[in-house]
């Protein structure tokens, strides 16, 4: 499985916020999502919104199930690839079974 060469997007963002009934200024941290291709030998499957953080994780975890994969033996590679509109792509070559 392949490391990425490329730094993902931050999975939080520092925002200002105002506290009731004070009206106090005051930061506050929110989490970021993007979009994420899931492709499995090259055939895109599906897209969804979440962090862009552990995402071979996620990708296993939704190959698993969703049936696609009975289990992580049929996984043979797994690569992260920035994608468009600032999403990224997760690639997987599985079993053709």
């Amino acid at each position: 499985m392949q490391e990425e060469f490329f730094s993902l997007p931050p999975v939080q963002s520092e925002i200002e916020v105002i506290k009731l009934p004070s009206w106090k200024k005051k930061s506050d941290f929110v989490a970021e999502e993007v979009p994420v291709a899931l492709v499995y030998n090259g055939l895109s499957h599906v897209v969804m919104m979440c962090s862009p953080q552990h995402l071979k994780e996620f990708a296993v975890g939704f190959s698993i199930s969703e049936g696609i994969v009975p289990d992580y033996s049929h996984i043979f590679d797994i690569e992260i690839k920035p994608g468009c509109h600032n999403g990224l792509v997760v690639e997987m070559e599985i079993s053709p079974r």
